[in-house]
């Protein structure tokens, strides 16, 4: 139930929120590309072992919940009405959308067009089968690599808007931080995977 007194959130708020979404994204991704493109490590969710079942649940909800988050950020299409675009999404944040959008394809190197038909395969797959299971026989995934830079896109966006000191303080990681975290977890994931590949059964 509603609290009456709920206030609205404030702009702050809002770009926090949005930076947690950008992390949350960016968190997924990195874990499931360290499973994804690691043959040895993929094996946790190929052969048979006592935790099979446990590595191929999170392998799928890394990517799952990469494109929900995502689609929380950039899922509306471009003549989407303001009133129902996504609680966060980058056009409730940005306050001139036309050099943003300019400075976000320039830095993607793709058009509108290109980006919207990335938009369609991201909402294709939170719809069809992450947020809900459609009679859909075939999944095509989509490629993180364009949407990734979407998200850091953004993320520069909203440490430029809140200064480093208050999402320090709110619990965010520093704008300078951002790549050396997703390396070190990228590491740490890589170490776990190994951990348990050894404890697989020899065949």
């Amino acid at each position: 139930m509603r609290d009456v007194d709920e206030q609205p959130l404030s702009r702050e708020d809002r770009l926090r929120r949005v930076g947690i979404l950008c992390c949350s994204f960016w968190r997924n991704v990195t874990l499931y590309r360290a499973l994804q493109n690691d043959i040895d490590a993929l094996r946790l969710c190929t052969e048979p072992n006592p935790n099979q079942e446990f590595w191929t649940q999170i392998h799928s909800n890394f990517f799952d919940i990469a494109v929900i988050e995502w689609c929380k950020l950039f899922g509306n299409k471009k003549d989407t009405p303001a009133s129902r675009l996504e609680k966060h999404h980058w056009r409730r944040i940005v306050e001139d959308e036309s050099p943003f959008r300019q400075s976000l394809f320039t830095e993607l190197a793709i058009d509108e067009n290109d980006f919207e038909d990335i938009v369609d395969q991201m909402r294709t797959h939170r719809d069809k089968f992450a947020a809900h299971l459609d009679n859909d026989k075939t999944i095509y995934p989509p490629n993180f690599d364009i949407p990734s830079k979407a998200v850091k896109a953004l993320c520069k966006y909203v440490y430029a808007e809140v200064s480093r000191d208050c999402l320090n303080w709110r619990g965010l990681p520093s704008a300078n931080k951002i790549d050396e975290i997703e390396a070190d977890l990228r590491r740490r994931a890589a170490n776990l995977y190994n951990e348990n590949i050894k404890l697989m059964p020899k065949i």
